[in-house]
């Protein structure tokens, strides 16, 4: 496999209700693992961003003698933060178990249970590992 391209991952998931009757639907997702390397990248990259985002601060009168030092103090946490994800979840497809209309998994990070939205009924869905 090539360095550059990314490890994506699909697994089997069980999407059920929140609220009102206990229903259950089965769904794909997608999982995306990150490389040391990959990581390290990605560390570098947002909490680099973080510090544009300071400069770019100062040139908002009264308010950089507050957002200046507070996104520059948070670009090593925002680094870490991101150099320590191991993985996202990228995605995925079910069907909602409130509609039992389609129901786009969005990404998200990944400890699951994740708890997502459906857009045709909002209803609330939990997204878990199929046991």
């Amino acid at each position: 496999m090539k360095e550059d391209t990314p490890e994506i991952h699909q697994f089997s998931v069980s999407l059920s209700t929140l609220d009102g009757p206990k229903n259950e639907t089965i769904g794909r997702v997608r999982i995306q693992y990150f490389s040391n390397h990959e990581r390290a990248i990605r560390g570098i990259k947002y909490g680099g961003l973080c510090l544009l985002l300071a400069a770019g601060f100062i040139l908002i009168p009264l308010l950089h003698f507050i957002l200046v030092p507070l996104t520059a103090l948070a670009s090593p946490f925002v680094g870490v933060l991101f150099s320590r994800q191991k993985s996202v979840l990228v995605g995925g497809i079910g069907d909602c178990p409130v509609c039992s209309k389609g129901f786009l998994i969005t990404k998200s990070i990944i400890p699951f249970p994740v708890t997502q939205t459906c857009k045709s009924c909002s209803g609330r869905v939990r997204v878990d590992f199929k046991v």
